[in-house]
């Protein structure tokens, strides 16, 4: 089926693509390599991603959390802005040497590549072996 919107003045948009889609990742740096599942969900252009939690003791190396593995082409953002060129960004409640605070997650849109910081200035984690990561987070974004 095909849901049709209606418009004024133009031509009605059809909502005719829907998919969910879920991959596998691997979430390192400050704390030791962790497997996690990020589940998509694409309908129209709009894309949703959802990244569970990871919160670990950490491995004593100062870093910020990089979670390796990106989506599938057709899933990729379209949208730029925020922390640098090419990126999108996003708040993310983090833990860091044991205390939770606002941190930012990056979107690179050039390499994929989704990095974690400890704080909303873009910091690495500190070096430490008490409780580091993340809580759950999604990502919101229309894709190319």
């Amino acid at each position: 089926k095909i849901v049709s919107f209606p418009t004024t003045g133009g031509t009605a948009a059809a909502l005719n693509y829907n998919e969910e889609y879920s991959y596998s990742a691997t979430v390192s740096g400050p704390v030791a390599n962790q497997s996690i599942t990020v589940y998509c969900y694409r309908m129209g252009k709009k894309v949703i991603m959802w990244f569970p939690g990871c919160i670990k003791n950490g491995n004593s190396t100062g870093a910020t959390i990089s979670i390796t593995a990106m989506p599938e082409a057709r899933l990729l953002p379209q949208t730029t802005g925020g922390l640098g060129s090419g990126a999108l960004t996003s708040t993310v409640y983090v833990y860091n040497n044991g205390a939770g605070r606002l941190g930012l997650v990056g979107y690179s849109l050039t390499t994929g590549a989704i990095t974690v910081y400890s704080d909303v200035n873009a910091a690495a984690f500190t070096a430490s072996a008490a409780s580091t990561g993340f809580d759950a987070f999604g990502l919101c974004y229309v894709c190319a």
